[in-house]
Order: C-alpha cells, then structure tokens, then sequence
C-alpha cells in the first residue's frame, strides 16, 4: 500500500511530499497526512523554519559518524519533536558513494548492517518519528556485475544454445556475453528493444529491487512497525523496482539521472 510522492525542487532545497493513499501496513496509518518537509533543513533553526513556512515535518539525515554521537542527535530530534513536528530519520545507505555498492559486495554489506544495528535501536522510540528513510539516488550508486549478468542468464535460459535461438544470435562461449552485448545485439530492433535487451532489463530490475529489499531488511530487523520510505527515486524505471516492505514511494527526478526517452515520455 503505497502512496504518491512529489518533489519540487528549487536548487539545493528540495520540498518533498510524501504520503499513504490507503490503510498502510504496521503503523504506516498512523501519518495521518501527507509529510511536508525541505531536504536538508536539519540546523538548530529547522523547527522554527519549517514552522514559519507551513511545514509539518523535518527530515533528519543521519551522518557515517552518527553511532559515535548518538546523545547530539537524540538531543536534535528532541528540539524537532518539542516544536510539534513530525521526524523522518534518512539512513545514509549508500555510504556517500564511497564503495563498491552491489549484492556481491560484502564489505559493504557488514557496514551497512552495523550501522543500522548501532543506529535504529539507539532511535526508534524518538517521539515524533514518522518514517525511516533509506538513501537518495540508489541508481547512482549501484554497480551491475557483468559476472552476476551471466549467472541470470545461465538460470533463465539453461544452455547457450537455448539463448541463441531466443536472441537470434551465435556465442559461443558464455565469457562472451556482457550487458553492453546483449543491448548492442539489439541494435537492428525497433526502437533498439528485443529479447536481449529485456533480459538485461529483467537483470537489473532484480538487482536493483534486491538491493532495496535488503535495506528494508536490515531496518525491520530493529523496528517493524515504523512506515519506511524510499529516499529520492530519479528514474520512472526504478519505481517499478520498488519491494512491497516500503511503505512511501518519493519520486524526483535530477537531471544527473534524467531518463532519455523522449518517445515515451518517461512513462
């Protein structure tokens, strides 16, 4: 049960509305109505700021150090709860961008989950908490491994022979196959779109909706029942990725990302 998100952004201030068209999941009912915050307004001045101008929450966005000033952000949050405000706690999930960020990556992975072990316990009782938020811009981040492209082809199709005869195509070793293949193989498609080019769609759509679900995952572990939210989604793609564990979907589009078609709309 999720609902529409709208952005509308200035320069670097961005107001996002984000709400539930429907009963929700867990405590996701419990907004009551749409969530008006700017990204980025988080100083000492946020409640006063966002009370002058009509908002109704702020947005917090924890920094990498968080776990080791857990009582300056409680302390934080508090000011934000005192001045009436709803609170949505962004988790920096992507890690700045710093590393490798895929399914593969286990580094990234044992961070990733102690630091929300360290940090959603230590918070989720915040009064005033609204939402959890996961990472802005996951489609900057990811990485998509040519090698776990050939493992989902070799499950879907069983045998390169099985491939060929779907794609129209003649490889002969599965070495042979990367994602800029597979979309150059269509290049005499209509609109460039066949087979092979679904499949690496398929693939990263996978991929990408596998990584958001273990967000989500690593959050629920600690707090079932707060409403979770997507950070920014840049790409009309990517929100048909999106696992049924969130419960506010914010779509926003940054030219960085910006989807080239033209044709579709970016429908």
């Amino acid at each position: 049960n999720r609902g529409p998100g709208l952005e509308l952004s200035a320069v670097s201030a961005v107001l996002a509305l984000a709400f539930l068209a429907g009963p929700g999941v867990g405590r996701a009912a419990d907004l009551g109505e749409p969530l008006f915050f700017f990204q980025g307004l988080q100083d000492q001045d946020a409640p006063d700021v966002a009370k002058a101008v009509g908002l109704n929450a702020v947005q917090y966005r924890l920094d990498l150090d968080a776990p080791r000033h857990l009582a300056d952000v409680r302390e934080d949050l508090a000011d934000i709860g005192r001045a009436g405000l709803k609170i949505v706690i962004q988790l920096p999930t992507t890690f700045g961008l710093n590393q490798r960020l895929d399914l593969a990556s286990r580094s990234y992975w044992q961070q990733l989950e102690a630091y929300v072990a360290a940090v959603v316990p230590a918070l989720r009782d915040t009064p005033g908490l609204a939402a959890w938020q996961t990472d802005d811009y996951l489609e900057r981040a990811i990485r998509y491994d040519d090698g776990d492209f050939v493992g989902f082809l070799q499950e879907r199709y069983g045998s390169l022979r099985a491939l060929n005869e779907a794609w129209g195509t003649g490889f002969y070793d599965w070495s042979q196959l990367t994602r800029e293949v597979a979309l150059a193989a269509d290049d005499s498609q209509p609109w460039g779109v066949g087979r092979p080019s679904v499949d690496v769609a398929d693939w990263m759509a996978g991929v990408f909706g596998a990584v958001m679900a273990r967000w989500a995952a690593a959050i629920r572990r600690f707090d079932p029942s707060t409403p979770l939210m997507t950070g920014r989604i840049s790409l009309y793609r990517s929100l048909a990725c999106i696992p049924a564990e969130y419960d506010i979907v914010v779509p926003a589009i940054r030219p960085d990302v910006w989807e080239d078609d033209p044709v579709a709309g970016n429908v």
